[in-house]
């Protein structure tokens, strides 16, 4: 055996007496395993050795071993180990002390820069781009990027104030015991042991109790607290690269031809070209929409309310242009609804052509406001940064920007938004259908009759009455509502893939 390691404890067998069968049948085990047993003098108050320590041949962990004090009915067994000290891993970051940053100083530099270039009469990408520059200047003047080494210590999330008293009081205890010799002393040490021993024990659980109920139906978060305690850390599984930035680009490469598969699936369907292109139908509140002068306090009032959300391209953090609105909101005790849909490359895949097209017909959109909109969605790039390497930049033919302001209102207004969200619910019918869906979701589906009808060999369910249009969005509602919508032989139809194949993209009833 090559690795290193030692097995220590209370064997409770005689080892002094080898004539002994348990003693025999284990000395002959420990021989086929190539281990060597190192404690040969007595351990028990009764003169035998059932004390062992145990390591492998040839591994000269263990130098020498002797017997100490009496601890209860065995004596203590001391031992020299031969090996470093298990060196603390360490790794290095890179931060900027953003909460240093004289902000006077820095509003100051930012009012110096930055009307120079808005005074100069250039375009809306020229001033853009100042901006940028200016402010990493800025943020490189006043929070430059630093670099240290840390110690990557394991969290110990579950010690809380009475470990760390129990654990003083346990050390003052030895010390006074090792300074007396006194029998009282080491009574009164053995006792805190024990108290530090069930402290532990019980700050443990606690914690992680409360953790698992926190957790409620969130697997995920389940799963990082189950890796917490197994302490496995995170690993990053990257291809294999000799560069950086030559797998950045892949990445890039990687991700566009993602978004064109998918925007060939769409089109490779009439009725969704068909349906996107004709539907100029204008809103009836729809009036020609031109851009309009805006005051500074219009202006502030939208920073106000921006997220706080930042990226690693991003010139400074969103948080130095606003103040901090989180907090005031929920001390007056403002409630919060989130709702979430996920789509695959969902923001990617809009049209341009398609969009503006609708926001022309459907919205009245004309003149300025329409080429502002035009120029905002045209002529983009992006990349991929990845561990401090940035692919190149590589033009982007379709999609909103995400992170934006306007990116998810541009979104809604796609049509294809509609048939994707519709197209996710009859998938989940489908999959409700089979039992391949969670039981709450399977209990929101009811048959259309109990008794024998046309609709039960259609595989039709029943469709609830709802009071108004919020009520039509159930999934209770509007689930059975598509699926009965759809062709007997889609219904029909057992396999997920050929119903993936069958129904990506049309839906009867699209507009």
């Amino acid at each position: 055996m090559t690795t290193r390691f030692a097995i220590v404890g209370d064997f409770n067998i005689h080892w002094d007496v080898p004539s002994d069968t348990n003693v025999k049948r284990f000395a002959d085990l420990l021989e086929s395993l190539n281990i060597i047993q190192h404690v040969h003098a007595p351990t028990h108050i009764d003169g035998h050795t059932i004390d062992l320590i145990l390591t492998p041949s040839g591994n000269h962990a263990i130098t020498s071993t002797k017997t100490t004090l009496l601890l209860f009915d065995h004596l203590g067994v001391e031992y020299l180990v031969d090996m470093e000290k298990p060196v603390v891993p360490r790794k290095t970051i890179t931060y900027r002390k953003y909460k240093a940053i004289n902000k006077p100083v820095f509003c100051s530099d930012i009012a110096l820069s930055l009307p120079t270039a808005i005074s100069s009469g250039k375009q809306t990408t020229e001033l853009a781009n100042h901006y940028n520059v200016v402010l990493t200047k800025l943020i490189e003047k006043h929070a430059p990027l630093q670099t240290c080494r840390i110690a990557d210590r394991p969290l110990v999330p579950w010690c809380n104030k009475n470990v760390i008293k129990a654990k003083q009081i346990r050390r003052q205890c030895e010390r006074k015991w090792r300074h007396t010799s006194l029998q009282v002393h080491r009574d009164l040490y053995k006792t805190q042991c024990a108290e530090v021993k069930r402290t532990i024990i019980k700050a443990k659980s606690d914690y992680y109790t409360s953790e698992i109920e926190q957790c409620g139906c969130d697997n995920r978060r389940l799963y990082r607290l189950l890796n917490g305690l197994l302490q496995r850390r995170k690993s990053h599984y990257l291809p294999v690269n000799n560069n950086i930035h030559e797998l950045a680009l892949r990445f890039s490469t990687f991700f566009s031809a993602k978004i064109e598969t998918i925007r060939v699936a769409f089109h490779s369907h009439s009725t969704l070209a068909s349906s996107s292109t004709r539907d100029h139908r204008p809103a009836p509140w729809v009036s020609r929409l031109e851009l309009f002068p805006t005051a500074t306090s219009d202006i502030h009032s939208l920073l106000i309310k921006s997220p706080t959300t930042s990226c690693v391209l991003d010139p400074l953090p969103t948080w130095l242009l606003k103040d901090d609105d989180i907090l005031g909101a929920r001390d007056r005790r403002f409630g919060v609804i989130l709702v979430l849909l996920d789509m695959s490359a969902a923001f990617d895949t809009v049209n341009h052509e398609i969009l503006l097209s609708r926001l022309e017909h459907r919205y009245g959109m004309a003149g300025s406001v329409l080429a502002w909109m035009r120029s905002y969605l045209t002529d983009r790039s992006q990349c991929v940064y990845l561990q401090g390497g940035a692919s190149s930049k590589t033009g982007v033919a379709c999609g909103v920007p995400q992170g934006s302001v306007l990116g998810p209102l541009l979104f809604s207004v796609a049509p294809i938004v509609k048939q994707r969200v519709q197209y996710s619910i009859l998938l989940l019918v489908f999959r409700a259908q089979h039992r391949l869906a969670p039981p709450y979701i399977t209990d929101l589906l009811v048959r259309r009759a109990t008794r024998v009808l046309r609709s039960t060999t259609n595989n039709d369910f029943y469709v609830p009455p709802s009071r108004s249009r919020y009520g039509d969005r159930m999934f209770s509602v509007a689930g059975p509502r598509l699926w009965n919508s759809l062709p007997a032989e889609i219904k029909k139809t057992c396999c997920i893939v050929t119903f993936k194949t069958i129904e990506n993209p049309p839906i009867p009833g699209c507009v």
